[in-house]
C-alpha cells in the first residue's frame, strides 16, 4: 500500500539535526523559540536572539503523485538565522549550514540524496518593527530524497 510522502518527517529531520548538534542557540519549529513554562495560564514568552527557525517552503518537486511513497522528491527548507547584531546572525547561519547535509539529516523511510543551497540572502536585514531590533539572514536548501 502506498502512502503520502510525509513532509512533516522531513521538517522534523532537519529540526532534529540542528537541535541535536547545536547547543549555543535554540532552534524554532516554524516560529521563534518559546520559553518553556510550567504555568499554563502564563502568557507565551519567546527566547531572545540568537536563534534559528526552520520552515518548509511552498513548492518542491515529485516525480510522481504525492500519494506515491516511492516517488523521488525535492523539498525546500528555509533556515532563518536571527541575532542581536549582523555578525551574530551570520554566525548562526554559518553554524546551521554546517549541519545541512546527509551526515546529520535522517528521514524515516527516505534516503537524502543531495542537499543543495538554492538561495542565500548573503547579508542581513535589520528588523526595527519588534520591541528590540534584531538582524536576520536566511538560506533556502533543496533536499532531494528517494525511497529508502
Amino acid at each position: 500500500m502506498r502512502t503520502v510522502i510525509n513532509r512533516s518527517e522531513l521538517v522534523e529531520a532537519v529540526f532534529d539535526a540542528l537541535e541535536t548538534n547545536i547547543s549555543s542557540f535554540p532552534i524554532g519549529d516554524g516560529i521563534r523559540p518559546v520559553v518553556e513554562s510550567v504555568d499554563p495560564d502564563e502568557d507565551r514568552k519567546y527566547k531572545d536572539p540568537p536563534y534559528a527557525v526552520v520552515h518548509l517552503r511552498p513548492g518542491g518537486e515529485l516525480d510522481g503523485p504525492i500519494t506515491d511513497s516511492q516517488a523521488d522528491g525535492t523539498f525546500s527548507i528555509q533556515i532563518t538565522a536571527v541575532g542581536n547584531t549582523q555578525i551574530e546572525a551570520l554566525r548562526v547561519q554559518d553554524i546551521c549550514a554546517k549541519y545541512m547535509n546527509n551526515t546529520y539529516i535522517t528521514i524515516p523511510d527516505r534516503k537524502l540524496r543531495t542537499v543543495k543551497k538554492d538561495f542565500a540572502s548573503n547579508g542581513t536585514e535589520r528588523d526595527d518593527d519588534v520591541p528590540t531590533p534584531v538582524y536576520y539572514s536566511f538560506e533556502i536548501y533543496n533536499l532531494n530524497t528517494t525511497p529508502d
